[in-house]
């Protein structure tokens, strides 16, 4: 199932890598406690590149954290723990389906930024010897997309994995949080969906992706978030009630905007 992200997919999917730096935290010595578990959007631009790219996280305090533009390439990121300097390693994931241009399934990072309440600036340094990470700087605002009551919308929630070639996917959601479904690589979807928080549009996520596929990933964790808007217009900006998955292992990752129908 493995296709190989030539080009502008290769440039976009190292252009967030500085963004994620921000949201890591490593052994920092500081006492400030920043607030800054939510949603984010910025932009990141890469050292020598014209212009930037849109790019999006997800970060959970003393939990998980990710960052992703819209091709489906994902960053995680250690956890963050409160500080205002923030420094570590983070992993990067091509599309769901897709490989990166040297074939690797994964590429490591170093990052340095800082943190605050009300925005994260990042600068990445990427690994010389592969030939393929670009040093950048990234800003980070925090954004609100639901105004609704945050809830787990009980029905049928279907959708797609972000990537240069989408492919679906579609899941029976309970209102206790619980989920199965199936996606177009015949994979059997299966989990559970904790809101962090009464008023929280972030969840915990947990679940299990199984079947013949290599693109059937196994046991999954990361975090989703309540949306009133179809930011990768999957569903040609309809209104409704949308949710963003981020999930990942050892090995893989995926993004995927699902819509309540």
């Amino acid at each position: 199932m493995d296709r190989c992200i030539h080009g502008v997919w290769m440039w976009l999917a190292l252009a967030g890598l500085s963004v994620l730096v921000c949201a890591c935290n490593a052994g920092q010595s500081d006492n400030t406690d920043v607030s800054v578990q939510g949603n984010w959007s910025g932009q990141y631009a890469a050292d020598g590149a014209q212009g930037s790219i849109p790019v999006f996280a997800f970060i959970r305090k003393d939990g998980s954290a990710y960052l992703f533009d819209s091709t489906g390439v994902i960053y995680a990121l250690p956890r963050f723990t409160g500080s205002e300097k923030v420094s570590g390693p983070v992993t990067a994931y091509p599309a769901m389906g897709f490989t990166f241009a040297d074939g690797s399934s994964s590429m490591d990072l170093d990052m340095n930024g800082t943190a605050a309440s009300t925005g994260i600036n990042v600068d990445l340094d990427g690994d010389g010897n592969s030939g393929q990470a670009r040093s950048g700087q990234a800003q980070l605002l925090p954004l609100e997309t639901y105004y609704g009551e945050p809830s787990v919308t009980e029905g049928q929630w279907t959708g797609d994995y972000v990537s240069p070639a989408p492919q679906s996917l579609a899941l029976g959601v309970k209102a206790d949080g619980s989920f199965s479904g199936n996606d177009a690589y015949g994979c059997r979807l299966q989990g559970h969906l904790t809101q962090l928080g009464e008023q929280a549009t972030l969840f915990a996520v947990s679940m299990q992706s199984t079947g013949p596929s290599p693109a059937c990933g196994g046991s999954l964790t990361g975090l989703a978030h309540e949306s009133s808007y179809d930011t990768f217009n999957f569903f040609q900006a309809a209104q409704g009630t949308y949710y963003y998955f981020v999930a990942s292992n050892a090995k893989t990752a995926f993004v995927a905007e699902l819509k309540v129908q």
